[in-house]
């Protein structure tokens, strides 16, 4: 799938589903998928909660699942294209009988373009596809359009924490940001370390398989100025 505002190939990890997965995601899409941001505007206003995080590409699901028990009252929305994991997800939910979520499946790229300037209070992205071949690097989804994008969308204040595994992606990750004004980096030690406890107690799937494989884990946690 190629959109032209991008000039970019999404590829749509449809993956191996189980059935289980299959019957969540029949049975539980009317309840947890949302299409368009102004339907997530509604729900913020009538649900009563106080925003929006997002997490792009959250896999398995399991990140989320913990923000949304440990955030009841803010709205938390992923962003996937991984079907399995969809399904996975909304089963869990169903499971623990949490209100609080929205899926969006669809590329990061195309979802942000929809929301309004100043309307997401915390962005979350762990663990992208680093896509390491360099004829590959193109489909990375930290650009520096794509950067741009996370700045207007995050409300002053507003926290945007990224982790990655691979170094070149994470110089890479360094040289996008330096083009926004906008946002600050926490690099004083304590803070990113009081922050990194408390978003990510329990590694991963993917910051678990990098530490097998001794890789370092770099974690960029950035406020947009203005609050």
């Amino acid at each position: 799938m190629k959109h032209p505002a991008f000039g970019r190939t999404y590829t749509n990890f449809r993956g191996r589903i189980t059935p289980a997965q299959k019957s969540a995601l029949e049975m539980y899409s009317g309840l947890y998928s949302c299409t368009d941001s102004m339907s997530l505007a509604d729900l913020v206003r009538d649900g009563g909660y106080k925003g929006i995080g997002l997490e792009i590409g959250f896999g398995m699901g399991v990140e989320l699942m913990r923000w949304a028990e440990e955030a009841p009252d803010t709205l938390i929305v992923g962003i996937e294209l991984y079907k399995p994991g969809i399904g996975s997800l909304f089963a869990n939910l169903a499971r623990q009988c949490i209100e609080n979520v929205r899926v969006m499946e669809a590329p990061g790229q195309l979802v942000l373009n929809e929301f309004s300037d100043n309307s997401v209070q915390e962005i979350r992205i762990f663990f992208p596809d680093p896509w390491p071949k360099k004829k590959h690097a193109k489909r990375r989804l930290i650009q520096d359009d794509f950067v741009v994008q996370l700045e207007r969308v995050l409300i002053g204040g507003g926290i945007l924490h990224i982790a990655t595994d691979w170094e070149p992606y994470a110089r890479r990750i360094e040289d996008c940001f330096k083009i926004i004004d906008g946002l600050r980096i926490l690099s004083d030690a304590s803070a990113l370390a009081e922050r990194k406890n408390r978003y990510r107690g329990v590694p991963t799937k993917f910051e678990k398989r990098g530490m097998d494989l001794k890789h370092e884990v770099f974690d960029f946690i950035f406020v947009k100025r203005g609050a």
